[in-house]
């Protein structure tokens, strides 16, 4: 089907192409509104000319509509030349016709010697003379390409596929290289050799989406006069553009096609980008960001960790001890690791490291902001976040029809069910980590006495590995239970959808956390900073290595088992690759880095570690696994910059167990001397004892 050709005339007449042998070059650059130039179609003696939906049928007496803009036809270099570019008309005259129509002399319209551009595009000072015109190409206008920024030739070539069902183009010239729209401007090299390539190309040029870098000063224009594209969504309510003219079907089976292109694993970014979107390649962009972060917040601890390991020789001798097969009374290797084992002399060098570390952390989330920001602004690009899409291209796209019916009263009833089960599952999840809690510090040390810690670590290190597996068993059905409950909340808008589902996605696992080191703060003993930093351990090694692990596994087996129940395209049965989700999972994951960076400073290395794994690993699953997500060109940066910043805020807010907590030792509870940490010993002293709080409540002394 022919997209462009869906509204012709209401009578004869019209523009007519004057060779129907010959292809011709065209360029669509939104930034330019060329798709305002109304092309030939060259595969037939019909016209073929673009009619915007709201647009009025041409005729052979309608003026050129008013947003048309005049432009004049240059050659591109003065000697002969076969070569064009536009040139804007200043010329202010809008009382130009469309040319009169060719005679039905099929003859010699296929011989053209004498035509010249329409008045309407020639006209202007700027334009050739009539003389010019003769002497240097004696052309019509069907072998000008019309564009601001690129010139092209006309060149016959048989070997080229129907791409639209129009036969357009030719190859093109554009920075000395024989390929149109590059530099990502579809995202591909069109007109590659080889089957693949055709068939990629097919596959983006009708399913763009928004890979149509709209120029941000062009974009309100351009969506306002051509309703090229519509606004869709995934099944999550992620919105993407699709072109107009194109029928389900067909959609269809050029994404089945399309899947069986798969890119190399070692691929490089740009390659990333120019298959899969700018939305995509932003993800990436922002996973190598979070490493360089990793990377400072480690240097920033290694410059109190490396001290701390020169002056402690006390636990350099462990480290030894440990390969001897010998284990100190007093810790063990893991001791080494954390804050609670640094000398009281390293006590200000443990702050002011860890203050760099917040503030790093604070400044990330705008430095993001701007950073992408800056990005679109170098490339000259709108960008469309998702809230913008809706609102630009298609406001009605962002109603959900089939909710149409639920009336408000109604649809307040399902917000009071869903938030009432969110509140209700964050409440057994807060009981879970608080009875476990308890049962670590009552059964464990008050049992054992004066007991020293290191004699109790398996039974501390056992609770807190079923502590933070029941958060992360958690946080994985809860990802099931959120859309089911946003789904039941039937909301009016896409938007609203997403932001609610975004909202308590995170929200509950930002405040499992929260309340797991608050918990910890509040009734531990008998160190504070050695069991938060015990329990960040565990929680960031089974998160990234256990939980990822099962996010990776099952959604393979499913794949595995449902293509070989399947024996056509496995495009269907793939597991989605949602780029939002990605973003949350970074987040919450950074969450985790900077409340335990404290208490446990090699957090950090651990944090690097898993970034960089994390990102490749999500590179393989892109490339390998996932079905092809929906291209888009906007950024989320302002949703990702909140996030990160109430990533930062709250560890600092969690007074129990967050990162400000261990450092200021205005403890919610406080132990015997014997049994403190050095930290603990230069803000509280050697020789006072300051009751348990726990202890008072259940009448220890």
């Amino acid at each position: 089907m022919d997209p462009y050709n869906q509204y012709p005339p209401q009578q004869p007449g019209g523009y007519q192409p004057q060779d129907p042998n010959v292809m011709y070059n065209i360029s669509y650059m939104p930034g330019t509104q060329q798709q305002n130039i109304y092309v030939p179609n060259t595969t037939s003696y019909n016209t073929n000319v673009y009619y915007p939906s709201n647009d009025p049928p041409l005729t052979n007496n309608a003026q050129v509509p008013s947003y048309l803009p005049n432009y004049n036809v240059q050659p591109s270099h003065h000697h002969h030349s076969q070569e064009y570019e536009l040139q804007q008309n200043t010329n202010n005259n809008d009382n130009t016709t469309v040319p009169p129509p060719i005679t039905e002399d099929v003859t010699r319209q296929q011989h053209p010697t004498h035509e010249y551009p329409p008045g309407y595009i020639e006209s202007g000072p700027k334009a050739p003379s009539e003389g010019a015109n003769r002497q240097s190409s004696q052309m019509s206008v069907n072998d000008i390409a019309l564009t601001s920024k690129t010139t092209f030739t006309k060149k016959n070539d048989e070997d080229m596929t129907d791409i639209y069902g129009t036969q357009f183009i030719c190859n093109a010239k554009h920075d000395n290289q024989e390929s149109l729209w590059e530099s990502g401007f579809f995202g591909l090299n069109v007109f590659a050799q080889g089957k693949k390539k055709r068939l990629q190309e097919i596959s983006e040029m009708n399913r763009v989406e928004s890979t149509d870098q709209l120029g941000k000063n062009q974009a309100k224009e351009h969506v306002q006069h051509h309703k090229k594209y519509t606004v869709m969504r995934t099944a999550k309510g992620q919105p993407y553009l699709l072109k107009t003219g194109l029928g389900l079907d067909e959609i269809k089976e050029v994404q089945n096609e399309f899947s069986s292109i798969r890119l190399r694993f070692c691929c490089k970014w740009k390659e990333i980008e120019d298959h899969f979107g700018l939305g995509v390649r932003l993800y990436f962009d922002f996973g190598r960001l979070i490493i360089i972060l990793n990377a400072l917040l480690l240097f920033f601890q290694l410059i109190n960790f490396i001290p701390h390991l020169v002056i402690d020789s006390i636990y350099i001798e462990t480290f030894s001890n440990f390969f001897k097969g010998e284990f100190s009374n007093y810790g063990g290797l893991i001791d080494i690791l954390y804050g609670s084992s640094y000398s009281p002399q390293l006590y200000w060098l443990w702050v002011a490291t860890n203050i760099l570390c917040i503030v790093a952390t604070l400044g990330f989330g705008p430095l993001y902001w701007f950073i992408v920001r800056r990005s679109f602004q170098k490339r000259d690009v709108y960008d469309m976040e998702e809230h913008d899409l809706a609102e630009a291209f298609d406001r009605d796209a962002d109603i959900i029809k089939e909710n149409l019916s639920t009336t408000r009263w109604h649809r307040l009833g399902r917000y009071f069910v869903s938030y009432s089960l969110f509140i209700l599952f964050m409440l057994i999840s807060c009981a879970i980590t608080v009875g476990f809690t308890i049962l670590q510090n009552f059964t464990t040390i008050y049992e054992a006495a004066d007991a020293v810690f290191s004699q109790n670590t398996l039974y501390l290190t056992l609770i807190s590995i079923a502590i933070s597996v029941v958060i992360g068993l958690v946080n994985f059905l809860w990802k099931k239970i959120c859309i089911s409950l946003t789904n039941f909340e039937k909301h009016h808008t896409w938007s609203g959808y997403r932001s609610h589902n975004t909202f308590k996605y995170l929200f509950f696992k930002l405040f499992n956390v929260f309340f797991m080191g608050f918990t910890k703060g509040l009734f531990n003993v008998p160190c504070v900073i050695r069991t938060l930093g015990n329990q960040y351990l565990i929680q960031m090694l089974l998160d990234f290595l256990v939980f990822n692990a099962i996010e990776l596994v099952v959604p393979y087996v499913s794949y595995f088992i449902s293509k070989r129940r399947n024996k056509g395209s496995d495009e269907g049965v793939r597991p989605d690759f949602d780029v939002s989700e990605e973003y949350l999972e970074v987040i919450y994951r950074q969450y985790l880095i900077y409340s335990g960076m404290a208490s446990f400073p090699m957090i950090t290395l651990i944090a690097l570690v898993a970034s960089i794994l994390e990102l490749y690993l999500d590179k393989w699953r892109l490339v390998k696994l996932c079905k092809k997500p929906p291209m888009t060109n906007g950024s989320v940066k302002t949703v990702v910059s909140f996030f990160l910043t109430c990533s930062a805020v709250l560890p600092i807010l969690n007074w129990g167990g967050g990162n400000v907590y261990p450092m200021v030792g205005v403890y919610w509870c406080n132990t015997p001397n014997n049994l403190e940490c050095e930290p603990c010993r230069v803000l509280n002293g050697a020789e006072y004892y300051i009751d348990n709080f726990v202890n008072m409540m259940y009448g220890y002394s």
